[in-house]
């Protein structure tokens, strides 16, 4: 988890119990690996131990002066170890010993990743489940909303009481709820192709304060209209980036209208443009709801935060997940700093033509 490893242990290969200890990966390397021989891709030897974790060992029946080490590796990176000691034996492992271990190494690793995968597939399906759930909410409002008002206007024609005026105003909120529903079903379809790697990126080099500019000038209305100050926090640093130019634009516009959307009429939004260690960082920062501690890791998940927009304005959610997957497609990061009540700064790095 992270740099630290859980430990467990087993007399036999089954009933493996939790010891409810964690220790950073260095420490179980330095345990088991200091004095350790290689006897093959990911297969040691380790003798004459004495280490931080002999006293653990102690506890469950003994600590083995020498013992035999499986590295289990996963995606790139070691995700654990399997330790067999025998405290009752003072001498090394025999040959036949090393033999079996070396036999089983691909059975045992093959099923520790078939384990995880299943974890991870569990956790996916669990996830596309909750996001199914927030879809189908989403879509039921506008849609209730279409059939209500085409409901009221069937009966209303058939009894003669329908004006010009209610038409009116119904039309426009039935294409309202319309224009919502093609919104959402266009971010959907947004997430499905980039989940499945079909966006194709068009780089083109430009000076990002450009775009960010243009797409202030684009949002000034909406900030007016909620009487809301929008501008720039210092000079936008003139740094060029090799990019999308309609992908990264889908970025920064969702990042200023969420802004905009969840800060309270008469707040500030402002964006800034800065270079740090080769990436061009851009922050959007605003005095509005902000988030509470526990929503920060899962703001780009598509999962509905405590906020709402303070001016009736729509959200479906899925804009922060979007502009996540498109910033990592062009090697970038993006994350978010907030306090609740005291407004948020979503910030996202791309890497910089040198």
């Amino acid at each position: 988890r992270g740099d630290r490893m859980e430990l467990r242990a087993a007399y036999s290969w089954t009933g493996a119990t939790d010891l409810g200890v964690e220790l950073p990966i260095s420490e179980v390397e330095s345990a088991y690996l200091t004095t350790a021989r290689e006897l093959g891709p990911g297969l040691l030897v380790t003798e004459s131990r004495e280490s931080l974790i002999r006293p653990i060992e102690e506890d469950l029946g003994g600590a083995p002066r020498s013992a035999l080490v499986m590295r289990i590796d996963f995606e790139n990176r070691v995700a654990g170890y399997l330790v067999f000691g025998d405290p009752d034996r003072d001498d090394a492992f025999a040959g036949q010993d090393l033999a079996a271990l070396e036999n089983l190494k691909d059975h045992v690793a093959s099923g520790f990743i078939k384990g995880r995968l299943l974890v991870e597939l569990e956790e996916l399906n669990d996830t596309k489940n909750e996001f199914l759930g927030i879809v189908a909410h989403d879509l039921r409002s506008p849609l209730s909303g279409i059939i209500g008002f085409s409901e009221t206007l069937i009966r209303l024609r058939e009894e003669g009481r329908l004006d010009d005026r209610f038409l009116d105003r119904s039309l426009k909120n039935i294409l309202g709820c319309g224009q919502h529903m093609l919104e959402l079903i266009g971010e959907l379809l947004d997430v499905a192709a980039i989940e499945a790697g079909r966006v194709d990126l068009k780089l083109t080099q430009e000076r990002f304060s450009d775009l960010v500019t243009e797409r202030l000038v684009l949002h000034e209305g909406a900030a007016r209209a909620k009487d809301i100050a929008l501008g720039v926090d210092g000079l936008l640093d003139p740094a060029e980036v090799m990019v999308d130019r309609i992908r990264v634009v889908e970025v920064l516009d969702n990042f200023i209208s969420n802004a905009i959307k969840f800060t309270q009429p008469g707040g500030q939004v402002l964006v800034a443009c800065r270079t740090q260690d080769s990436e061009l960082i851009t922050s959007v920062v605003d005095n509005g709801l902000g988030l509470f501690p526990e929503e920060l890791e899962q703001v780009f998940s598509g999962k509905r935060s405590s906020a709402r927009p303070t001016g009736g304005e729509t959200s479906t959610g899925l804009g922060l997940t979007i502009a996540k997957r498109l910033v990592e497609l062009h090697r970038g990061r993006v994350w978010v700093e907030s306090e609740k009540g005291k407004g948020s700064t979503f910030s996202f790095a791309l890497p910089v033509v040198s």
